[in-house]
């Protein structure tokens, strides 16, 4: 919970239209295999691609499912996806619609081209250990087989980009002109002369040869070392299999040689040897762990969990398609709205947010606490102006007595809510008014179990920490706007 004002709130609920309790994925791991992952595709895309994508998707994720199991030693795989269709995608089948899944909580987004190009890439801001956010992936990756081939099979490219969503871990290799991570170092073992190598972490030493990016030729090279346009190709056919092992690593290095299999392993005996002294961007934020010592002290894998299995099964797919945002707002209308001047301020921000934020065809439902609860306005869409101000001017209403949240939440499942999708709960009211309510778990769990998110915006200085909870375990988050300062410390809430 944070100190905030309520038009920021309600901004960010109408703009993006999800609300975040953390970082974090919805995905679990039960019994080796992942369930819950999510494959958004962005509304900006053109839907005369859809069928391409979503066929690509399920053999790519099938594909990367295979080579994740072999990855972490038989004990995950890819059980359970969700791929995600825009809401604006019309006329595209689909298994059935979305119940809270949106684009932007999505685990792994199709989007245009940024400055990555094609690339596979994973949007993180975490040290070692710590999750991403999402892993991006072109259209024009996903539907083009002679492009994708540059950065090696899919599946293998995939796992590479979940290894840093899922556990955190950073690339095995050097990068060009990056003096920190440069592409070639100079090592060598004791009582050996010096050599120039590729700055990859391979359990064995890696073939191929130095060659001019720009002639092709052999390298050239300035005091000893090779200038920046040189670059180390590996034998694309090398297998590059110790006599211990019929696999090879790393997969966040040469992922893209047919060999190549597995995570490097600090221990010995794994066949997967990690090199602690190269200046990869893992060993330094890592402090020389191998990308394995890492995975396996995740909760996914520590103290035993999720051992070795011997089988596991291709994932399942369902296509669900995004339903337009239905707004709920649940308004405290009791005389302690009384106080500080705040039903002035809620009902100014709450019309403006109905009449500016909310985007056009979503849907906006009103239902007031007071002596007694009621359901003032169905959801209704918006669809112009006209209907905007309609729905606006029924945040406006008597204050009296006090409010029952169990009461104001159960008429808004029942009335309200029912069998609607993307449904976002926006609850303002009080601190005061609530800290003494007693949310049972039955209350909390028909809340999750219906899909609603929940906002909980309390004014004043109180806090409720059972409603936190409450709101945090729906996917929602709660706020707190303090009494004092400018009414725009209010409409930031929203």
């Amino acid at each position: 919970m944070r100190l905030t004002s309520l038009v920021g709130v309600l901004t960010v609920v109408a703009t993006v239209a999800v609300v975040y309790c953390s970082s974090s994925s919805r995905v679990s791991l039960v019994k080796n295999g992942y369930d819950g992952i999510v494959v958004a595709i962005s509304p900006a895309l053109n839907e005369s691609l859809a069928n391409d994508i979503i066929s690509s998707i399920k053999t790519v994720m099938t594909e990367a499912s295979a080579v994740l199991f072999r990855a972490t030693r038989n004990r995950t795989y890819f059980k359970d996806i969700k791929v995600l269709l825009p809401v604006t995608w019309a006329n595209t089948s689909y298994d059935e619609s979305a119940l809270d899944e949106n684009f932007e909580e999505s685990d792994i987004r199709v989007e245009a081209r940024s400055l990555y190009g094609d690339q596979p890439y994973t949007v993180r801001a975490g040290g070692c250990g710590q999750p991403g956010q999402h892993v991006v992936l072109t259209p024009e990756y996903l539907t083009d087989d002679q492009l994708a081939a540059w950065w090696g099979p899919r599946g293998k490219a995939l796992v590479h980009e979940w290894a840093k969503l899922r556990w955190g871990v950073f690339e095995e290799f050097g990068y060009p002109n990056d003096t920190l991570f440069p592409l070639l170092y100079w090592t060598s073992g004791e009582g050996e002369k010096p050599v120039v190598m590729p700055n990859y972490c391979t359990n064995e030493k890696p073939k191929g040869s130095l060659r001019d990016r720009e002639s092709d030729g052999p390298c050239h090279y300035h005091n000893g070392l090779p200038d920046n346009n040189c670059r180390f190709v590996p034998d694309s056919g090398q297998k590059m299999a110790s006599s211990s092992s019929s696999s090879s690593s790393s997969l966040m290095a040469f992922y893209y040689l047919s060999g190549t299999e597995r995570f490097c392993d600090s221990a010995q005996e794994a066949g997967h040897q990690h090199n602690q002294f190269a200046p990869t961007r893992h060993n330094e934020l890592c402090g020389g762990r191998s990308v394995w010592d890492v995975i396996r002290r995740h909760p996914d894998f520590a103290k035993g969990t999720n051992p070795s299995t011997k089988t596991w099964s291709p994932p399942t797919f369902r296509v669900l398609r995004q339903e337009m945002t239905k707004f709920i707002l649940v308004l405290d209308h009791s005389s302690s709205m009384a106080q500080f001047d705040r039903m002035r301020k809620v009902n100014q921000t709450t019309r403006w947010w109905i009449l500016h934020k909310v985007a056009s065809g979503s849907f906006v439902g009103i239902v007031t606490l007071g002596n007694e609860t009621r359901m003032v306005k169905n959801l209704t869409q918006l669809t112009d102006m006209g209907v905007r101000k309609s729905v606006a001017s029924m945040t406006f209403g008597h204050l009296s007595g006090s409010i029952n949240i169990t009461e104001g939440i159960l008429l808004t499942l029942t009335q309200l809510v029912r069998s609607e999708n993307n449904v976002v709960m926006v609850m303002i009211a009080a601190g005061e008014s609530v800290v003494n309510t007693s949310t049972s778990s039955t209350l909390r769990s028909r809340l999750v179990k219906s899909g609603v998110r929940l906002v909980m915006v309390l004014l004043g200085n109180c806090t409720y920490p059972e409603l936190e909870r409450v709101a945090r375990d729906t996917g929602g988050k709660s706020y707190v706007v303090p009494d004092e300062g400018e009414d725009g410390l209010l409409d930031d809430a929203l």
